[in-house]
């Protein structure tokens, strides 16, 4: 009984203690004052109708702004901030409708600020005079400026390449200075 009942959606459940609480009173009636068995049929019928009835017209709101959330938070897990929710009443639902909408608006603006601080970085480092390169824990190269390009002879962005691969026809105090770990600015001679 338990395992049906958790099977059912919220407006489903509502729907069900509605007919079960307008239907117990009826059936109670009925049996108390003896009405012949079709007038209690047709008031238990009658009851049930009409109780499905403002069931259904008392979850309609509920089951709008439910798939309106779902739908935004559908849309919050692939990324997309752009989306509004259009549930508008003034309930419960419809001031969470309105927080979501205000917090999608703002994360918004935060995504597109730091958007442009990616890109105004960027423009930075690619423009310094300095080499820029950036691994990971795996030794994989994650940035390069065109400096560092030019350093190790590359034509093509260094993102994704093994620092190893790097290292291989690179100057030998280059080499050393990386593996040592050391930072900060060095300068190396190439005698050709």
């Amino acid at each position: 009984m338990f395992n049906f009942i958790s099977g059912l959606s919220l407006t489903q459940k509502i729907m069900a203690i509605c007919v079960l609480c307008s239907v117990f009173p009826v059936v109670s009636i009925t049996i108390i004052a003896q009405h012949p068995l079709y007038y209690s049929v047709l008031l238990v019928i009658a009851a049930m109708l009409t109780s499905l009835l403002l069931a259904r017209a008392l979850t309609k709101p509920i089951k709008l702004g439910l798939q309106s959330l779902e739908t935004g938070f559908l849309n919050f897990k692939d990324g997309e901030l752009s989306s509004l929710l259009a549930y508008k009443n003034n309930d419960e639902l419809g001031k969470l409708c309105l927080l979501y909408n205000q917090t999608a608006k703002q994360l918004r603006q935060e995504k597109q600020w730091i958007y442009q601080r990616e890109l105004m970085l960027d423009k930075v480092l690619q423009s310094s005079p300095q080499a820029l390169l950036l691994v990971n824990d795996n030794k994989t190269v994650v940035f390069s400026n065109l400096v560092s390009r030019t350093l190790f002879n590359s034509k093509t962005q260094l993102e994704g390449t093994q620092l190893h691969e790097l290292l291989s026809d690179a100057p030998i105090q280059l080499t050393n200075a990386i593996e040592q770990g050391v930072d900060g600015l060095f300068l190396s001679l190439i005698h050709i």
